[in-house]
């Protein structure tokens, strides 16, 4: 995946089978989106930040849940990755980790999505949504996972709606300050 941000171009791509211990030398900043836990490294997002004189390489490594085409978004020069149970914003000048935390959500998180003033993470069971310094505003979930079924995709942003459907065939759409517009009553 390739993202044009100012006068900076970033490349993503997932590597499988990563091994940090291996690697260290080769990047110019990596993150254990694991640390602390007992978890290992399966996979990597593997992020090349090229301006007009130089390019910087990042690591990121975690789960196989990892993807280069749903884990990143950019705005106002600052990446913002998603490797779940983390987030991170990067700034791409001096790739500096300037915002990270551990999401507190129910479920993995699969995706984020840039939205006005900050983003929306799609979680398997909960929809997220954090401001440009990465705190929550409004969390919502429905009555189970989130899934593609015959009412639609699992997750969808259109116009000024968040549409959700879910395995019990509910249909949710909510707008962007987290208010259920049309779906089942809790």
């Amino acid at each position: 995946m390739i993202l044009n941000e100012g006068g900076y171009k970033v490349c993503i791509n997932k590597v499988c089978d990563f091994n940090p211990l291996e690697s260290k030398d080769d990047y110019d900043l990596m993150i254990d989106a694991f640390e602390g836990s007992d978890n290992g490294s399966d996979a990597a997002l593997v992020i090349h930040i090229e301006d007009s004189t130089v390019t910087k390489t990042i690591a990121i490594y975690g789960s196989w849940s990892l993807s280069e085409d749903s884990s990143v978004v950019t705005n106002d020069g600052i990446l913002t990755i998603l490797a779940d149970p983390k987030i991170y914003q990067i700034r791409l000048y001096d790739i500096s980790v300037t915002h990270g935390r551990i999401l507190d959500t129910l479920g993995s998180n699969l995706a984020i999505y840039k939205v006005l003033s900050g983003c929306l993470i799609q979680g398997e069971l909960e929809i997220t949504r954090l401001d440009e310094n990465l705190n929550t505003i409004w969390c919502f979930e429905g009555k189970e996972v989130f899934v593609d079924n015959y009412n639609g995709q699992a997750f969808e942003i259109r116009n000024d709606r968040i549409i959700l459907n879910d395995w019990q065939d509910n249909h949710y759409e909510l707008n962007f300050a987290g208010n259920l517009i049309v779906g089942p009553a809790k």
